[in-house]
């Protein structure tokens, strides 16, 4: 009878373990796929992926960095970036890395690229004055356009689709919270666009002037 459960129950068990362990690393494989596919905006401190903790110990000018990391491919993007709760750092300004743009980071920004672009790449650089006063783990936080239900970006097939964002912790200096877990708003991305350039007015006879 004991060689008979052998023969019989235990490979049962076995294939059951792994057909568990086939589905989470299904699950594990979509879920990196998916962020691939939609690509992350992130905040760093640093003009690359991955520097995702500040220190708020001193009063300071603090600058940020907003990434289109993960990217596959994409035409557009637009977000906000808003405090976290305990974040006391104060908006100073920002400049843009594509001319192209609609509005400013805190109140809802547009960034069309012209192109199809892909991989990693500076979207703004923001600047904070910093009191060493945030709380201990407290968040800068990338958030949904006011016009949109999530945070978005157009791929180069012209498809609107929710991207994952990564957060900002924010410290004292003695310990860190380490970097937020990047996720995904809920909500159905929507198409939008750029306004066009603006174009001056001129003559062939000011083009030649250039020249001369």
């Amino acid at each position: 009878m004991s060689r008979l459960l052998d023969r019989f129950l235990f490979p049962v068990d076995r294939r059951f373990i792994l057909a568990i362990l086939v589905v989470l690393a299904s699950a594990g494989l979509q879920t990196a796929s998916s962020k691939a596919a939609e690509g992350e905006i992130e905040l760093s401190v640093l003009p690359f992926s991955g520097a995702c903790t500040l220190v708020d110990n001193a009063p300071a000018l603090r600058t940020i960095y907003v990434l289109h990391s993960f990217n596959p491919g994409a035409t557009a993007s637009r977000f906000r970036i808003a405090n976290g709760p305990g974040a006391t750092m104060t908006y100073v300004s920002e400049t843009h890395a594509w001319s192209n743009t609609s509005g400013d980071t805190q109140s809802g920004i547009t960034i069309c690229y012209g192109a199809c672009v892909g991989n990693e790449f500076v979207l703004a650089t923001v600047t904070y004055m910093a009191y060493g006063t945030s709380t201990f783990c407290s968040r800068l936080l990338v958030a949904p356009h006011p016009q949109a239900q999530t945070v978005e970006a157009i791929n180069c097939s012209l498809t609107p689709v929710p991207t994952y964002v990564q957060d900002l912790d924010i410290n004292t200096g003695t310990s860190s919270c380490g970097c937020p877990l990047p996720h995904v708003f809920p909500g159905i991305a929507q198409q939008f666009g750029c306004s066009p350039l603006e174009t001056m007015p001129t003559t062939w006879g000011s083009i030649k002037a250039l020249y001369r």
